[in-house]
């Protein structure tokens, strides 16, 4: 028989099960003590990037056709990935387990109930990629591929950083048949469309070129794990001190609101008893109903204040900032364009040199590495991570 208090927790689209996944954990919100309130656990994601990149980087290579035994060698040969602590069991059986597990697509079932319930977590696999996976779990498997991999990595993305074009930057491929071997070489070149005519010639710069000059941006905002570690409990350190204050704030609102109650009660006794007339009555009655919106929509916003949204959004930085220069030598081409994607902003080409902008969490990780007060910056950090992380 089902218990009703677990399928009521599902019908909130809350995970009920004592054990989650690999990347997801348990959550409650504490009291001003800070213990554990009985009633609110929820699901999000785990803060160690480390664990949702070895989760993420299963589905990747499931979604292009590799198989279970392919993915641990893989992942187990790629330094700093898999976790030291689960190394030990990293086994294909879990990696199949985890590749099947539906709560990765955002949904669950409870023992004995068909029903599927749909989960209220956060969800760390693209849905392209979440379909791929479920065609192959499926068996409807077409043949290895690369998921959105395309001869144009950067289709789209760069332009041209004259300000009298603008345009977009083309790509051609190009095969030369060395004469050493006999064997044929693909170059993958760039250049502007030059659609308005502002270039008197065509120049050309080689993709392996475009990606030595990303390198030295990635080096800029690369952190240890031991770093991303102090970030977090500085970070955490600093959130406490803000929720106290928030709170003093929130208990000040509420007391003006009380007193805004009575307010509006003397006032209507004095329209009653004729002290007011209507229209003294009406325009005092709305200037305090306008100011009980105001402290209203100021609660509602030191509440979304309090609520931490920071741990998934540093999560997802961490993911690509710790041992970045690791991560760039190890990917291929295309995964190389997709991360700068994540990372850089405004990339234009001028001639055969590169312009762009860091996005802001990442710019300021590069800022905090090199200064010993980099303390004084988690607040700042946490900001700009949400606002990226929600963009």
């Amino acid at each position: 028989m089902l218990k009703a208090a677990l399928k009521t927790k599902a019908l909130a689209g809350h995970v009920p099960f004592r054990h989650l996944p690999l990347a997801y954990l348990h959550s409650k919100d504490k009291d001003k003590f800070g213990n554990p309130i009985k009633g609110t656990a929820k699901v999000i994601v785990h803060p160690d990037p480390q664990r949702v990149r070895t989760v993420q980087r299963e589905f990747e290579l499931r979604a292009r056709g590799y198989s279970y035994d392919e993915i641990r060698k893989r992942n187990l040969a790629e330094p700093g990935l898999v976790p030291d602590e689960i190394r030990r069991t990293y086994s294909r059986h879990a990696i199949e387990v985890r590749l099947k597990n539906p709560i990765y697509w955002g949904y669950f079932y409870l023992k004995d109930d068909p029903k599927r319930y749909e989960g209220k977590h956060e969800l760390i696999i693209p849905a392209h990629i979440l379909k791929a996976v479920e065609q192959i779990n499926n068996g409807d498997f077409k043949g290895r591929s690369n998921i959105g991999v395309g001869e144009d990595i950067f289709r789209g993305w760069l332009t041209c950083d004259d300000p009298e074009c603008g345009r977009l930057i083309t790509y051609e491929r190009k095969e030369k048949t060395l004469k050493s071997t006999g064997a044929a070489k693909v170059y993958h070149l760039y250049r502007c469309t030059n659609s308005r005519k502002v270039h008197d010639k065509k120049v050309y710069i080689g993709e392996e070129a475009i990606f030595e000059q990303f390198e030295s941006v990635v080096q800029r905002f690369s952190i240890t794990k031991e770093f991303a570690t102090d970030i977090t409990e500085a970070l955490a350190e600093a959130m406490e001190t803000q929720r106290k204050a928030i709170k003093r704030q929130m208990e000040g609102f509420r007391v003006a609101l009380k007193e805004l109650e009575g307010k509006e009660d003397i006032i209507y006794e004095h329209f009653v008893s004729g002290v007011l007339d209507k229209e003294a009555y009406q325009r005092q009655v709305n200037k305090v109903r306008a100011e009980r919106t105001d402290y209203t929509h100021q609660l509602e916003q030191l509440t979304l204040e309090i609520n931490d949204a920071s741990n998934s959004a540093l999560a997802k930085v961490f993911e690509l900032a710790v041992d970045a220069e690791l991560q760039w030598n190890l990917k291929n081409r295309e995964e190389r364009a997709e991360y700068l994607k994540r990372v850089l902003s405004n990339p234009r080409l001028k001639m055969r040199s590169l312009r762009y902008d860091l996005e802001k969490p990442f710019e300021r990780l590069a800022k905090m590495k090199g200064t010993s007060n980099w303390r004084r910056e988690v607040l700042n950090l946490r900001t700009e991570a949400i606002e990226w992380a929600t963009a």
